[in-house]
């Protein structure tokens, strides 16, 4: 890990770099990549969020009345499942990619050898097809491609790279583009996010600094000339070039928020996804008791720390790193 460590004799879920294609549902559920877990299939369908029309949500809803998944779940739970789910079925084509770290040309390659995007050569062929010249209705560099393919990115989307900003970009707009072809997009939490905002800036680049004093939508507020900055210690202290990236991803910044919508664990079918692993002990009360719900309690109380919430904090088990 590249956190500090504190001694603990185990392991942070989030240390560890591994990632593994899953072509189907066998070997999903025989993998023990990303050290998944073999775990029960979790809902019967998939989150209203993630639905394409009316009227499969009417009958998903129906499913859920009757679905102890759900109807046992604490509410406050319920609500972050449905709008970021935990969980979901088996799906046809699973992908795995393991630690981004803000290279966005090697993540765009590698989407592109999957099939998930449009090659150059593709993009070209689009714009050469489209009708009396028009590119309206060309493949967008960006455009999804992968229908009911489900990409799982697991984490370490910051540091050592230069174009992190772009890459938590793209992978939000391919998780929207995919639901609404079938398919799905899920971005976990590495280690790397989670040191950003708590300010350990070990690893990153220069242009890791440079990329977020680009003024944009997401970054605007905080490079006005009424945010005090000097009201936050923490910050006040640093170098200023420092400043912006801290204040965006501190807990409550606006990039802190984007990251919020990404979980720390997911289920795919009968497989778990983590950056770094799973012990019997995270899910867990004792060694005999079974914790329900303890990977959407996880993603849970993680979103609220980031997301600045008050008395948030993260849970015990990301500090044991």
């Amino acid at each position: 890990s590249d956190r500090a460590g504190s001694g603990s004799k185990e392991q942070s879920i989030l240390d560890g770099d591994r990632a593994e294609v899953l072509q189907d549902e066998d070997s999903a559920a025989s993998t023990a990549a990303l050290h998944g877990i073999t775990l029960g299939s979790g809902p019967s369908c998939e989150s209203s969020s993630s639905l394409s029309d009316a009227a499969a949500k009417v009958e998903t809803d129906a499913v859920k009345e009757q679905d102890p998944y759900w109807t046992e779940m604490p509410e406050e739970l319920r609500a972050d499942a449905l709008e970021f789910p935990t969980r979901r079925g088996p799906a046809r084509r699973v992908i795995a990619i393991g630690d981004v770290h803000g290279d966005l040309s090697a993540f765009l390659s590698v989407l592109r050898i999957a099939g998930l995007i449009p090659t150059p050569q593709q993009l070209e062929a689009s714009i050469s097809s489209a009708p009396n010249g028009s590119i309206e209705s060309a493949l967008e560099w960006d455009t999804w491609l992968g229908e009911d393919t489900v990409l799982v990115q697991v984490g370490d989307q910051l540091d050592r790279g230069d174009e992190e900003r772009r890459v938590i970009q793209l992978l939000r707009s391919l998780r929207k583009q995919a639901r609404e072809r079938g398919g799905d997009v899920f971005a976990l939490l590495g280690n790397h996010e989670l040191m950003n905002a708590e300010a350990d800036f070990r690893y990153v680049t220069a242009g890791g600094f440079a990329e977020f004093t680009r003024l944009d939508a997401e970054l605007s507020d905080l490079l006005g000339s009424e945010f005090d900055i000097d009201k936050i210690s923490i910050v006040s202290t640093m170098h200023p070039f420092m400043r912006t990236r801290a204040l965006a991803l501190l807990p409550g910044g606006p990039t802190a928020q984007l990251l919020a919508e990404f979980n720390v664990a997911v289920v795919v079918g009968r497989t778990a996804f983590v950056h770094g692993g799973l012990a019997p002990s995270h899910l867990r009360k004792s060694t005999a008791d079974a914790e329900p719900y303890v990977l959407e309690k996880l993603n849970y109380e993680t979103r609220r720390f980031l997301r600045g919430e008050p008395q948030a904090r993260l849970p015990a088990i990301l500090n044991d790193a």
